[in-house]
């Protein structure tokens, strides 16, 4: 149990009545951030999983666009009624955003239908920045063909670091330019990118360290079996148990073939004990 497993357990422990809003709250957020990064996401990365690109998260992602213009259109209509000045919204930025958007999904779903290997039905993709940054990469003065995850890193370092940025720059642009709220609307959905970037990075990151340890564990656990100490290499959690009984190597063959064999001799006895019972002419 890590630290932030522990904190969970001692908040839902002793405030409940405080720990289950936030938690709501906080999938709420994560399922909002979806919805805001998707009409920009879909234009920087290619390959979007069928899980990820769905019919139901493009409407919710328009109805996302078409709330936060109609709010700002509100907040812009108040602000000149009570006579501040505000900038101009710019509505059409939206529409012509949102139509592009529904136009770009439809184009990736045809696209994903047709691909002729499997994607992670979770996955937002593939950067169409990468071509450029392993260009950039090759500036560097290392040796990059020898490693085997640079594609990998550099995907990692697009969604985490250049799309956010790149977005929020854009949206930077638009709003001190031309429309203020679409502007904002853009470095919203940067934020939300990078949530996201940083929740699915986290996500991997845990799963790829919990399968690791489960091998090193599986490996201590032959080691101690065989009567053969642990590598102190292994880690303090993964030290050999002192038992003073005498544990002889498990033939797994042996052992599933007894099991099965039992199983089958037990139930074949209930089965001629049940159709005894049953039969008129047992008595």
């Amino acid at each position: 149990m890590n630290d932030q497993e522990r904190a969970g357990w001692l908040a839902k422990t002793t405030v409940p009545t405080l720990y289950y809003p936030l938690r709501l709250f906080r999938d709420i957020f994560t399922i909002l951030s979806g919805w805001l990064n998707l009409p920009t996401n879909i234009w920087l990365n290619h390959s979007l999983g069928s899980r990820y690109l769905t019919l139901d998260r493009v409407i919710f992602a328009l109805f996302s666009m078409s709330f936060f213009s109609t709010l700002s259109w509100m907040i812009m209509g108040s602000m000149n009624y009570f006579g501040f000045r505000s900038g101009v919204v710019g509505g059409e930025s939206f529409g012509l955003f949102s139509l592009a958007f529904l136009l770009m999904a439809a184009w990736q779903t045809w696209r994903n239908h047709r691909r002729p290997w499997y994607q992670h039905s979770r996955s937002f993709g593939n950067s169409r920045l990468l071509p450029l940054m392993h260009r950039m990469a090759a500036w560097l003065p290392l040796d990059l063909s020898k490693d085997a995850w640079l594609e990998n890193r550099l995907n990692w370092l697009a969604y985490r670091v250049v799309h956010p940025a790149l977005v929020f720059g854009v949206g930077w642009l638009v709003r001190e330019t031309f429309d203020p709220a679409f502007g904002l609307y853009l470095q919203i959905s940067s934020g939300a990118i990078f949530i996201e970037a940083h929740l699915a990075f986290k996500d991997r990151k845990d799963r790829y360290y919990d399968f690791l340890d489960a091998l090193l564990d599986s490996h201590a656990l032959k080691l101690m079996i065989e009567g053969k100490p642990t590598p102190q290499k292994l880690g303090v959690h993964a030290i050999e148990m002192t038992s003073n009984m005498d544990i002889e190597p498990l033939d797994i063959e042996e052992t599933v073939l007894a099991t099965i064999g039992n199983n089958t001799q037990e139930s074949v006895a209930a089965s001629k004990l049940e159709v005894t019972h049953d039969h008129p002419d047992s008595e």
